[in-house]
């Protein structure tokens, strides 16, 4: 009979007077173990509330909560425990508080972080195959992570020349979310203008969760290798070649593209005996091998041309650098 007497006239109290009572933010009476934590979407969680020593007077200690609120009147710490975190809205105004007889009851806030891994992250190109100078699309779809307010996208290529070494280019924000608390799902999109030197590169998508004083969480897409067709670029520049008759000559229109070039040669007197080829090789030089030679590389992206002209000298006749080829660039 005592105590329900005493659970009547402590609810009571709570009822009466701490309505009319001011409400404190205290931390120095309250102690939380730990004051701030961040947790995993689903994951338990445990804060203790305890004060410094038990009041002669009657009290309370409770947890005001969305998901649990327990309450004590006979100890002097209380734990708030949730097996399965799923509430977003648990980290607003989630407090414990004490009050007693003549007192002003007195607050402490849990500084909680709740956050949510992407279920799954995947990276896409609307177009498999790129071509230069045009624009394409790459979408990143992020499912169900969170919180959205914390969220950003970050976009990432890699080199095969460089080690597949991953640099962000870019990010994506989302000025829509600043007030969601909860998980999203977003598919971010990107336009990339296609160069010839991103052939073979990779890219990849992040979705980033800034947390603030936990750091960044960062989950990462399955990186894309791109393919782009570019039209052919001969890495040799057209000359004129001097050579004495007699030498052996190779002209070379070897070119880099996608997809690989196929060459035409364009020759005096229609000599080369391999005109589909990158490479021409004369063995021994004549002075009917002088003139023109047209390289024409060509792929279905375009094409290109080099011109070298050359000039047979007789032994003895001028001297072509002690009958070594020299080539200079054309004017």
């Amino acid at each position: 009979m005592d105590v329900c007497v005493l659970s009547l006239f402590l609810t009571i109290l709570c009822l009466g007077h701490c309505e009319n009572s001011a409400i404190t933010d205290d931390c120095t009476l309250i102690v939380l173990t730990p004051p701030s934590l961040l947790v995993k979407y689903g994951d338990l969680v445990q804060v203790n509330c305890s004060i410094q020593r038990k009041p002669k007077k009657p009290y309370l200690v409770g947890w005001e909560s969305k998901t649990s609120q327990p309450i004590t009147e006979t100890e002097t710490s209380l734990m708030w425990n949730v097996e399965s975190l799923t509430n977003w809205e648990e980290p607003v105004g989630l407090r414990c508080y004490y009050t007693e007889t003549d007192m002003n009851q007195r607050e402490c806030y849990v500084n909680l972080t709740i956050y949510k891994p992407p279920d799954s992250i995947t990276l896409s190109s609307v177009s498999a195959e790129w071509t230069e100078g045009t624009e394409t699309e790459l979408r990143c779809e992020i499912v169900n992570v969170g919180p959205g307010h914390k969220l950003s996208v970050n976009w990432s290529r890699a080199d095969p020349k460089q080690n597949n070494t991953l640099t962000v280019f870019s990010t994506t924000s989302f000025p829509d979310l600043v007030n969601n608390i909860s998980s999203v799902t977003r598919t971010v999109k990107l336009n990339v203008t296609a160069r010839h030197e991103d052939d073979g590169l990779q890219y990849q998508c992040e979705a980033v969760l800034n947390l603030d004083q936990y750091g960044l969480k960062v989950y990462k897409s399955q990186p894309v290798s791109i393919t782009v067709h570019y039209k052919p670029v001969i890495r040799q520049a057209s000359y004129q070649v001097h050579v004495y008759t007699g030498q052996s000559l190779t002209i070379n229109c070897s070119a880099d593209g996608n997809p690989s070039p196929v060459y035409n040669w364009i020759s005096p007197n229609n000599i080369i005996s391999s005109p589909n080829s990158s490479i021409i090789t004369i063995s021994s030089v004549s002075t009917e091998h002088q003139g023109q030679y047209t390289c024409n590389a060509t792929n279905s992206a375009g094409e290109a041309t080099m011109n070298d002209v050359l000039t047979a000298h007789l032994h003895g006749s001028g001297n072509p650098e002690a009958a070594q080829l020299q080539q200079a660039e054309q004017p």
